[in-house]
């Protein structure tokens, strides 16, 4: 299993992050790292579904992502997704959560995932270790992005 934990602090509110979030519309800008989703199905709440490509580690394989579980009050709020996908004769299942706590101002968002993939996708021990580098980087990336976008949404509202 390959798990991840990665924490920004965003200076817009957290119901305006978690907005920008749910919009399935705004996905590929998300940590979720969704690609050119479509077929979305559902405005974000619990029960909304896309099918997209993802790539891992050099193969891309056709998933689905759905949104089990979502909640906020006015102290925060946390959303999971799960992934499935194939490939050939392998499954990849991930579930990923976002969180987002008031924190004054602004928002402190979590993002935790964890990845449960075939021993053969990777050649060698070597792989899975450049693979979870990756995932970090890409998360951190990620992140940066968003809280540039709501940042940005925040000032111009």
């Amino acid at each position: 299993m390959i798990k991840g934990k990665q924490t920004i602090y965003i200076e817009a509110p957290f119901d305006a992050v978690y907005d920008f979030c749910r919009n399935p519309k705004n996905w590929t800008n998300t940590p979720l790292g969704i690609t050119d989703a479509g077929d979305i199905s559902g405005n974000g709440d619990a029960g909304t579904r896309a099918r997209f490509t993802y790539s891992i580690a050099g193969k891309e394989f056709e998933s689905l992502v759905k949104i089990t579980e979502t909640s906020i009050d006015e102290f925060g709020f946390e959303t999971e997704y799960k992934l499935f996908a194939e490939f050939e004769e392998m499954e990849i299942h991930a579930v990923q959560t976002e969180k987002g706590t008031a924190e004054g101002p602004g928002c402190e968002f979590t993002v935790r995932y964890e990845y449960t993939m075939p021993d053969n996708l990777f050649e060698n021990p070597e792989g899975k270790h450049k693979f979870e580098e990756q995932m970090e980087t890409d998360t951190i990336l990620a992140l940066a992005k968003l809280k540039s976008l709501c940042e940005d949404l925040a000032q111009n509202s």
